[in-house]
Protein backbone atom coordinates (compact mmCIF):
# COMPACT_ATOMS: atom_id res chain seq x y z
CA UNK A 1 0.00 0.00 0.00
CA UNK A 2 0.90 3.66 0.04
CA UNK A 3 -0.06 6.87 1.82
CA UNK A 4 -2.78 8.94 0.18
CA UNK A 5 -2.03 12.65 -0.28
CA UNK A 6 -4.50 15.24 0.95
CA UNK A 7 -6.51 16.38 -2.11
CA UNK A 8 -7.05 19.91 -0.81
CA UNK A 9 -4.76 22.89 -0.41
CA UNK A 10 -1.91 22.20 1.99
CA UNK A 11 -1.25 24.95 4.54
CA UNK A 12 2.05 26.74 3.94
CA UNK A 13 2.57 26.92 7.71
CA UNK A 14 2.45 23.13 7.91
CA UNK A 15 4.69 22.67 4.85
CA UNK A 16 7.33 24.84 6.49
CA UNK A 17 7.75 22.47 9.44
CA UNK A 18 6.61 19.05 8.21
CA UNK A 19 8.17 17.08 5.37
CA UNK A 20 5.02 14.95 5.23
CA UNK A 21 2.66 17.93 4.97
CA UNK A 22 1.11 16.68 1.71
CA UNK A 23 -0.16 13.59 3.51
CA UNK A 24 -1.71 15.26 6.55
CA UNK A 25 -5.49 15.61 6.50
CA UNK A 26 -6.72 18.65 8.48
CA UNK A 27 -9.43 17.92 11.05
CA UNK A 28 -10.66 21.49 11.43
CA UNK A 29 -13.70 22.87 9.61
CA UNK A 30 -11.66 25.92 8.59
CA UNK A 31 -9.16 23.88 6.56
CA UNK A 32 -11.34 20.86 5.76
CA UNK A 33 -15.01 21.90 5.51
CA UNK A 34 -16.16 18.36 4.65
CA UNK A 35 -14.77 16.84 7.85
CA UNK A 36 -17.58 15.71 10.16
CA UNK A 37 -15.43 14.64 13.08
CA UNK A 38 -15.02 10.92 12.28
CA UNK A 39 -11.85 9.17 11.08
CA UNK A 40 -12.66 5.68 9.77
CA UNK A 41 -10.06 2.99 9.15
CA UNK A 42 -10.73 -0.27 7.32
CA UNK A 43 -8.55 -2.64 9.34
CA UNK A 44 -6.22 -1.88 12.25
CA UNK A 45 -4.81 1.50 13.23
CA UNK A 46 -2.18 2.68 15.73
CA UNK A 47 -2.66 6.11 17.30
CA UNK A 48 -0.79 8.46 19.65
CA UNK A 49 -0.04 12.14 20.20
CA UNK A 50 -2.09 15.15 21.29
CA UNK A 51 -5.61 16.08 20.22
CA UNK A 52 -6.98 19.56 19.82
CA UNK A 53 -10.63 19.27 18.79
CA UNK A 54 -13.45 16.75 18.72
CA UNK A 55 -12.80 13.43 16.97
CA UNK A 56 -14.08 9.87 16.83
CA UNK A 57 -11.65 7.24 15.54
CA UNK A 58 -13.51 4.18 14.24
CA UNK A 59 -11.83 1.02 12.95
CA UNK A 60 -13.26 -2.22 11.60
CA UNK A 61 -10.55 -4.15 13.48
CA UNK A 62 -8.23 -3.17 16.38
CA UNK A 63 -7.33 0.29 17.62
CA UNK A 64 -3.84 0.29 19.12
CA UNK A 65 -2.44 2.91 21.50
CA UNK A 66 1.17 3.16 20.33
CA UNK A 67 2.05 5.79 22.96
CA UNK A 68 0.34 8.45 25.08
CA UNK A 69 -2.73 10.12 23.56
CA UNK A 70 -3.92 13.19 25.45
CA UNK A 71 -5.99 16.32 24.97
CA UNK A 72 -4.35 19.72 24.58
CA UNK A 73 -6.87 21.04 27.12
CA UNK A 74 -6.76 19.16 30.42
CA UNK A 75 -10.01 17.14 30.78
CA UNK A 76 -9.94 18.02 34.48
CA UNK A 77 -10.89 21.58 33.54
CA UNK A 78 -14.40 20.36 32.73
CA UNK A 79 -14.74 22.62 29.68
CA UNK A 80 -15.25 19.76 27.18
CA UNK A 81 -13.19 21.65 24.60
CA UNK A 82 -11.38 18.51 23.43
CA UNK A 83 -13.07 15.10 23.25
CA UNK A 84 -12.17 11.78 21.64
CA UNK A 85 -13.90 8.46 21.10
CA UNK A 86 -12.25 5.19 20.05
CA UNK A 87 -14.71 2.74 18.46
CA UNK A 88 -13.12 -0.61 17.55
CA UNK A 89 -14.81 -3.44 15.71
CA UNK A 90 -12.56 -5.82 17.66
CA UNK A 91 -10.12 -4.82 20.45
CA UNK A 92 -8.62 -1.62 21.81
CA UNK A 93 -5.04 -2.49 22.77
CA UNK A 94 -2.20 -0.75 24.56
CA UNK A 95 0.87 -1.78 22.56
CA UNK A 96 3.86 -3.64 23.96
CA UNK A 97 6.60 -1.58 22.31
CA UNK A 98 9.75 0.39 23.15
CA UNK A 99 7.70 3.43 24.16
CA UNK A 100 5.28 1.72 26.49
CA UNK A 101 7.27 -1.14 28.02
CA UNK A 102 10.78 -1.37 29.54
CA UNK A 103 13.07 -3.26 27.19
CA UNK A 104 15.28 -6.16 28.22
CA UNK A 105 18.97 -5.85 27.46
CA UNK A 106 22.20 -7.61 28.34
CA UNK A 107 25.80 -6.43 28.04
CA UNK A 108 27.31 -9.84 28.64
CA UNK A 109 27.99 -9.42 32.36
CA UNK A 110 24.59 -8.17 33.53
CA UNK A 111 21.05 -7.87 32.28
CA UNK A 112 17.95 -5.91 33.22
CA UNK A 113 15.17 -3.79 31.77
CA UNK A 114 15.60 -0.22 30.55
CA UNK A 115 12.89 2.42 30.08
CA UNK A 116 12.94 4.19 26.72
CA UNK A 117 9.93 6.48 27.27
CA UNK A 118 9.98 10.01 28.70
CA UNK A 119 7.50 8.97 31.41
CA UNK A 120 7.17 5.83 33.51
CA UNK A 121 3.42 5.54 32.85
CA UNK A 122 0.93 5.79 29.99
CA UNK A 123 -1.69 8.53 29.66
CA UNK A 124 -4.85 8.28 27.55
CA UNK A 125 -7.79 10.67 27.26
CA UNK A 126 -11.08 9.64 25.66
CA UNK A 127 -13.88 7.10 25.69
CA UNK A 128 -13.08 3.56 24.57
CA UNK A 129 -15.76 1.39 22.94
CA UNK A 130 -14.51 -2.08 22.00
CA UNK A 131 -16.85 -4.70 20.56
CA UNK A 132 -14.51 -7.26 22.15
CA UNK A 133 -12.03 -6.16 24.85
CA UNK A 134 -9.84 -3.31 26.09
CA UNK A 135 -6.50 -4.85 27.01
CA UNK A 136 -2.71 -4.58 27.10
CA UNK A 137 -0.56 -6.55 24.68
CA UNK A 138 1.53 -9.17 26.53
CA UNK A 139 0.23 -7.90 29.89
CA UNK A 140 1.48 -11.04 31.67
CA UNK A 141 5.11 -10.93 30.48
CA UNK A 142 8.12 -8.65 30.81
CA UNK A 143 9.34 -6.48 33.65
CA UNK A 144 7.78 -6.67 37.13
CA UNK A 145 9.42 -3.76 38.97
CA UNK A 146 11.08 -1.24 36.66
CA UNK A 147 8.61 1.64 36.38
CA UNK A 148 7.14 3.77 39.16
CA UNK A 149 3.41 4.11 39.81
CA UNK A 150 2.48 6.52 42.60
CA UNK A 151 5.07 5.27 45.04
CA UNK A 152 5.08 1.65 43.90
CA UNK A 153 7.30 -0.06 41.34
CA UNK A 154 5.59 -2.14 38.69
CA UNK A 155 6.31 -3.65 35.32
CA UNK A 156 5.08 -0.78 33.15
CA UNK A 157 3.94 1.76 35.74
CA UNK A 158 0.46 3.28 35.88
CA UNK A 159 -2.14 3.20 33.13
CA UNK A 160 -3.94 6.53 33.43
CA UNK A 161 -7.15 6.68 31.41
CA UNK A 162 -9.43 9.69 31.77
CA UNK A 163 -12.72 9.15 29.95
CA UNK A 164 -14.61 5.87 29.89
CA UNK A 165 -14.39 2.22 28.89
CA UNK A 166 -17.15 0.21 27.20
CA UNK A 167 -16.28 -3.37 26.27
CA UNK A 168 -18.02 -6.65 25.59
CA UNK A 169 -15.67 -8.64 27.82
CA UNK A 170 -13.42 -7.23 30.52
CA UNK A 171 -9.81 -7.39 29.36
CA UNK A 172 -6.66 -7.61 31.49
CA UNK A 173 -4.05 -4.84 31.70
CA UNK A 174 -1.71 -6.39 34.28
CA UNK A 175 -1.23 -9.13 36.87
CA UNK A 176 -0.80 -9.33 40.62
CA UNK A 177 2.79 -10.49 40.13
CA UNK A 178 3.81 -7.09 38.76
CA UNK A 179 3.66 -7.44 34.99
CA UNK A 180 1.69 -4.96 32.92
CA UNK A 181 0.11 -1.88 34.50
CA UNK A 182 -1.67 -0.69 37.62
CA UNK A 183 -5.06 0.77 36.67
CA UNK A 184 -5.67 4.43 37.33
CA UNK A 185 -8.99 5.24 35.65
CA UNK A 186 -11.05 8.42 35.99
CA UNK A 187 -14.46 9.15 34.49
CA UNK A 188 -14.83 12.21 32.26
CA UNK A 189 -18.46 13.46 32.39
CA UNK A 190 -17.91 15.27 29.07
CA UNK A 191 -18.40 11.87 27.43
CA UNK A 192 -22.06 12.05 28.45
CA UNK A 193 -22.78 15.78 28.24
CA UNK A 194 -20.74 16.52 25.11
CA UNK A 195 -19.87 13.16 23.49
CA UNK A 196 -17.47 12.62 20.57
CA UNK A 197 -18.91 13.09 17.06
CA UNK A 198 -21.47 10.40 16.12
CA UNK A 199 -20.41 8.31 19.12
CA UNK A 200 -23.05 5.76 20.20
CA UNK A 201 -24.93 6.95 23.28
CA UNK A 202 -27.70 5.52 25.41
CA UNK A 203 -30.12 8.36 24.68
CA UNK A 204 -32.85 9.09 27.19
CA UNK A 205 -34.66 6.88 29.66
CA UNK A 206 -38.22 7.24 30.90
CA UNK A 207 -39.33 5.99 34.27
CA UNK A 208 -40.71 2.46 34.07
CA UNK A 209 -44.14 2.48 35.67
CA UNK A 210 -47.80 2.00 34.89
CA UNK A 211 -51.10 2.71 36.59
CA UNK A 212 -54.80 2.54 35.88
CA UNK A 213 -56.22 5.68 34.34
CA UNK A 214 -59.63 6.95 35.35
CA UNK A 215 -60.92 8.83 32.29
CA UNK A 216 -62.89 11.10 34.58
CA UNK A 217 -60.71 14.10 35.27
CA UNK A 218 -57.74 12.71 33.33
CA UNK A 219 -55.30 15.48 32.27
CA UNK A 220 -53.40 14.42 29.13
CA UNK A 221 -51.04 17.42 29.35
CA UNK A 222 -49.97 16.53 32.87
CA UNK A 223 -49.41 12.90 31.83
CA UNK A 224 -47.10 13.75 28.92
CA UNK A 225 -45.23 16.28 31.06
CA UNK A 226 -44.52 13.48 33.53
CA UNK A 227 -43.09 11.00 30.99
CA UNK A 228 -41.12 13.52 28.91
CA UNK A 229 -37.36 13.45 29.68
CA UNK A 230 -35.99 16.67 31.18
Amino acid sequence: GSWLPYPGTVSSAVSAVRADANYLFPITRALNPNFKGVIYVQGKVAISGQLRGRVTVAASDDIIFADDLTYVTDPGAGTCVDIAGYFAGDDVIVADNTQNAPQYFSNGSSSNHRTMDDTSSEFFHGTVLALDIFTVNNYNTGSTNDEACEGSTWGRGCLYLTGGIIQNTRGAVGTGSGTGYIKRYAYDPCGATSPPPYFPTTGYFARGQYYRVDPVGFDINAYFAMITPP
